[in-house]
């Protein structure tokens, strides 16, 4: 049986490396061919599915000897170290067509015989030990609590890997496809925030490289004594109160921004302080001019906002003009141009 699992191993992975980078690409996110060779898998006999069922019950039981809550009580991992090795056995038998009913009382040698073999079918992935082997054969509740504390974690976390391996295989024909479907929502779920979070992260770069506002020079309309504040150009400076400019209590304040050149606009964002005092931004107006004296309106905002994305035909504009329609303080937290 080894050798023609080898075989089939060799063959799979030949094929794999024949694949283009798309069709690999697909066997990982939806697994059709695991899938396929899942429903081939004739399910498990009567004894088979009550040994993986015996297998199954003493390694959950191992586990929650050695959970937090119980981890302090004495003898917990040399218990937990017997209950292994019982998952291990019985998950062999689960693995053994036709194993004589014997064989289920005690342990026998010649179940530990076929390990190699049983193995040879699992993901485990690496030799069993000479001192793995020999806690298989002679392991007892007492063998392992007169480990010391160190080496009885040590056989423990094998003993575990071990049992795991084993009952995973013996517990494929029953739980393959719905093992397969559930590592396809998984990989599916995982591709989906993949593909969303690097799609957020281009957007914002394209927009934070696209921002024609971007450390271009800015006045307001008056400067409120002790209020702080950025400098021109910046819109960003670590002050407390979340804005970069605040103006005196005034008719009609605002803010304006030199592009330096005419530019051709059709969006602009603008974020509102955020702390307090929304309500003072509305009504606000964007005005957009090419000269600096003829002013044209390109949007108006009456409602109390956060974030408003103005979007208007595409004009030409150097100059862009933030401007509130009553007597008010006016202070934002930044202003984009697109």
């Amino acid at each position: 049986m080894t050798a023609t699992v080898s075989s089939s191993l060799h063959a799979r992975s030949a094929a794999k490396q024949g694949r283009s980078f798309l069709e690999r690409s697909w066997e990982w996110l939806w697994l059709p061919a695991a899938l396929r060779h899942a429903r081939q898998i004739p399910p498990l006999p009567a004894s088979a599915k009550q040994w993986a069922a015996r297998a199954r019950s003493s390694f959950e039981l191992a586990r929650r000897l050695l959970s937090v809550e119980m981890r302090a009580e004495d003898q917990a991992q040399a218990s937990a170290n017997e209950l292994y090795r019982n998952a291990t056995y019985a998950a062999l038998l689960a693995l053994t067509p036709a194993a004589p009913p014997n064989e289920g009382n005690g342990y026998s040698e010649a179940v530990w015989d076929r390990l190699g073999e049983a193995l040879s079918l699992t993901d485990f992935g690496r030799p069993v030990t000479d001192t793995l082997a020999t806690s298989l054969r002679r392991g007892s509740p007492l063998y392992f609590a007169e480990l010391p504390a160190d080496e009885q974690v040590a056989i423990g976390a094998e003993l575990s890997a071990l049992a795991d391996a084993l009952l995973r295989r013996a517990e494929f024909p029953e739980r393959g496809a719905t093992a397969i479907y559930v590592k396809r929502v998984w990989r599916v779920a995982a591709l989906f925030m993949l593909v969303t979070t690097a799609l957020v992260g281009c957007r914002s770069l394209y927009l934070w490289r696209a921002d024609l506002a971007l450390h271009k020079p800015w006045k307001a309309s008056s400067t409120l004594a002790k209020s702080g504040g950025c400098r021109s150009p910046a819109q960003d400076c670590g002050q407390l109160l979340g804005t970069f400019f605040h103006t005196e209590e005034e008719k009609s304040p605002w803010l304006e921004i030199d592009l330096e050149t005419a530019r051709a606009i059709r969006q602009v964002e603008v974020q509102n302080r955020t702390d307090c005092c929304a309500d003072r931004a509305r009504p606000l107006t964007i005005e957009v001019s090419t000269d600096h004296h003829l002013w044209q309106t390109v949007g108006r905002q009456d409602e109390e906002f956060s974030t408003w994305n103005a979007r208007f035909p595409t004009v030409q504009a150097r100059w862009v003009r933030i401007r509130a329609l009553k007597t008010t303080f006016l202070h934002l937290k930044r202003v984009r141009v697109y």
